[in-house]
């Protein structure tokens, strides 16, 4: 009986052996990766040479805050930007408008982030450019932003 295992063991390990496959590849060439689109901004609002350019909006599902970059382009300091929000659904109609100010000094050229408090209370709306949620029942947006008025230090 023992001798029988024994025969039966070396029959499969025999055969193990002989039916090795050869997994490494010879000849091979470099493939072209597939392109990356790359967003380098998210909002770019309005088109032209504004006084105040927005950029780098942010809203993730289940944020209870937005965030944006709000960029100087005037000569002098200003200390108080009123600014438009409005949010759009993925076909173009709005969803929502508001007007949001923002006490801040921003330099002439300067950039600040604002964050401000989400118009999505029920947390049920995430930014199109935002991660994608796990959950089906999300839906996105867009935005657009522009600066109404300016007060400038005098």
């Amino acid at each position: 009986m023992k001798s029988l295992i024994a025969v039966l063991t070396i029959i499969t390990l025999a055969a193990s052996v002989s039916t090795a496959q050869r997994t490494t590849r010879s000849r091979l060439k470099p493939g072209h990766p597939a392109p990356v689109e790359v967003c380098y901004d998210t909002i770019a609002w309005p088109a032209g040479s504004p006084a105040f350019t927005f950029s780098g909006y942010d809203k993730y599902l289940r944020s209870s805050t937005e965030s944006f970059f709000a960029t100087n382009h005037t000569d002098s300091t200003v200390n108080r930007v009123c600014i438009e929000i409005i949010y759009k659904d993925m076909k173009g109609r709005t969803l929502d408008t508001r007007t949001v100010d923002i006490d801040k000094d921003f330099a002439p050229g300067e950039t600040h982030r604002i964050d401000i408090k989400s118009w999505d209370t029920q947390k049920a709306f995430y930014y199109h450019r935002s991660p994608t949620p796990r959950t089906s029942n999300a839906t996105p947006y867009k935005v657009n932003i522009s600066a109404t008025a300016t007060l400038r230090r005098r």
